[in-house]
């Protein structure tokens, strides 16, 4: 992640990580009589194929073959989520301003104002400046507008990139990065395959003569905020279809979906866009005493990965009574249920 930051002219200085890195698989590999990459070159199409053609990878648990360091020559997913913590401080720093938010909101008893932040960083990661402006004087988000200047949750989009004009993704509407053949992509590699495999039409760019006149959220907050937050919204928006009454982000963030059926039935959910299972974060998502079921839901995209349909009978029991499930499988169950009643 280092390397790519890099500036094209200066990529042929390999940071320290990524050569301690190197140097640490191949001596691992070494004293178990198999084979590694031993240069640069061999290194990055090592990193292109199955992180299980690695046979230490093969310890991993619940590792799904499809899964490899790069995708589409930039980091992927899966690799972003292994990140040693602490080696990018910029976005911990961004991911930490969302905690803030969050601190305050639940000081000071702000339900609504958290809600209302929340729905805005996911829906309009960037938007022209008089709209900004808008946004902030409305009455949910008054109580926090000190807060969001003084944090700095939206910058010029100017400051995010140069160039002679600014490309939107599709699926996420964040400025996009530009590759080295001039070409643009969303600056998240699985939000690019979503924008392909649904053939999501191109957003009109915004020129650089404007762009000053824009605002968008710092790729911190995009990453930790706007991305695993759309997943959110389309799960309500499918469950609100059915007739249910569903709440985002309740008891200020406790967890992510309360769902209530008649008769009492309430569902807590949390939604988990990861690119591969973790156990031990899985552990964290408490059982909630006060709803009828506690789910983990994942979107369907992810399954070829995740594969939940073959792991969760080996995990569930560990849960203590969490259940996982599919983002379909969460809407059939739902229907069942009103369909019973």
């Amino acid at each position: 992640m280092q390397w790519e930051k890099l500036e094209l002219e200066k990529r042929s200085q390999v940071p320290e990580a990524l050569r301690i890195g190197m140097s640490r698989m191949y001596l691992t590999s070494l004293l178990r009589g198999e084979q590694a990459p031993e240069n640069l070159p061999q290194f990055f199409d090592w990193a292109e194929r199955s992180i299980t053609s690695w046979k230490p990878a093969q310890e991993i648990k619940y590792l799904s073959p499809d899964v490899s360091v790069i995708e589409d020559g930039v980091v992927s997913d899966f690799a972003r989520e292994w990140q040693v913590s602490g080696n990018d401080v910029v976005e911990q720093v961004q991911e930490s301003v969302l905690k803030d938010v969050l601190e305050y909101c639940r000081g000071n008893q702000l339900e609504d104002a958290y809600r209302a932040f929340r729905l805005l960083i996911i829906s309009k990661p960037t938007l022209h400046y008089p709209e900004y402006r808008q946004q902030l004087r409305l009455p949910e988000l008054r109580p926090l507008r000190e807060l969001l200047s003084r944090l700095e949750i939206y910058v010029d989009m100017d400051k995010l990139a140069e160039g002679s004009v600014y490309h939107l993704c599709p699926r996420c509407k964040y400025v996009q990065r530009q590759r080295p053949d001039g070409t643009y992509t969303c600056r998240n590699p699985w939000c690019e395959r979503l924008c392909a495999t649904s053939n999501l039409q191109p957003l009109r760019p915004i020129p650089k003569e404007k762009a000053a006149d824009w605002k968008a959220v710092t790729p911190g907050v995009h990453l930790y905020g706007t991305l695993p937050g759309i997943w959110e919204i389309q799960l309500k928006e499918e469950l609100t279809k059915l007739g249910l009454r569903v709440t985002l982000w309740p008891f200020i963030d406790e967890f992510d979906l309360l769902v209530e059926f008649p008769r009492k039935v309430r569902w807590a959910i949390d939604l988990k866009d990861w690119a591969s299972v973790d156990e031990e974060r899985l552990q964290k998502v408490q059982y909630r005493r006060d709803a009828t079921e506690t789910f983990v839901v994942f979107p369907d995209e992810r399954e070829d990965f995740l594969r939940i349909k073959v792991v969760r009978e080996q995990l569930e029991p560990k849960l203590e009574g969490v259940r996982l499930r599919l983002f379909s499988e969460i809407i059939t169950q739902a229907q069942a249920i009103l369909k019973k009643k």
